[in-house]
């Protein structure tokens, strides 16, 4: 009797953990509003040499919003399907896996970008460019630009952890500079920031539990 009591105060013990844990994680965002974007340019405007030459990294930011149309560019720039039969991107992805994700941090909350459709879904209505990271380029930008990769899932498709985790690194570092050169362009400043701790991010964002932040991309008109 007495070893039964104590198996069952036991289990009661590890049940109330479990439920602490539980409450601890916080839930899955849940898809709030779609937002279709401006279609983007796909000729002119300045060319990729001028881009190459003018590219700077900027940090200080002036108080003017980034439209929607220098927002659609950005994205496009970033992943935007170029191909639409085979769903081919402006940027390259080992055996077109797709392995990273871009998400937009804005004063109306998060949202992921989708490139089948060119449009944003809204996974939160909060204001995380304060919280989202320390870095005063981050904090003064009207947006930034979030890029998480599916580690898990290039591990699992490439069938070796080293070859997968580099896949999407590689990945991140093809539509960063994308964007960069995109921002250029626009005459927008921009910088990659890699100082991003992935499990405060994670647990702020609440993102799903396979993604992992890796950069962030703080965009805006430079401040003179």
């Amino acid at each position: 009797m007495k070893k039964n009591f104590i198996l069952l105060a036991v289990l009661a013990a590890l049940l109330a953990l479990s439920g602490w844990a539980m409450a601890q994680t916080p839930a899955p965002a849940v898809a709030r509003a779609v937002k279709a974007l401006p279609a983007p340019a796909t000729s002119g405007g300045m060319s990729l040499t001028e881009a190459l030459a003018q590219r700077r990294s900027v940090r200080a930011f002036a108080a003017a919003p980034v439209t929607d149309a220098e927002l659609a560019q950005l994205l496009w720039a970033a992943q935007g399907i170029t191909e639409p039969k085979h769903k081919l991107r402006t940027s390259p992805s080992a055996h077109n896996w797709y392995l990273v994700h871009v998400y937009v941090v804005a004063a109306d909350g998060l949202w992921e970008y989708q490139p089948e459709g060119h449009k944003l879904v809204q996974f939160s209505g909060t204001d995380y460019r304060q919280t989202i990271s320390p870095q005063p380029s981050v904090k003064a930008a009207p947006l930034s630009l979030l890029v998480v990769g599916e580690y898990d899932r290039a591990v699992q498709v490439a069938g070796d952890a080293a070859v997968g985790r580099r896949f999407v690194d590689l990945e991140a570092g093809h539509l960063t500079q994308n964007v960069l050169l995109q921002a250029t362009a626009l005459h927008l400043g921009a910088v990659s920031v890699g100082g991003v701790d992935p499990a405060a991010v994670q647990k702020l964002l609440a993102l799903p539990a396979d993604r992992t932040a890796i950069y962030l991309i703080p965009v805006g008109k430079p401040k003179q």
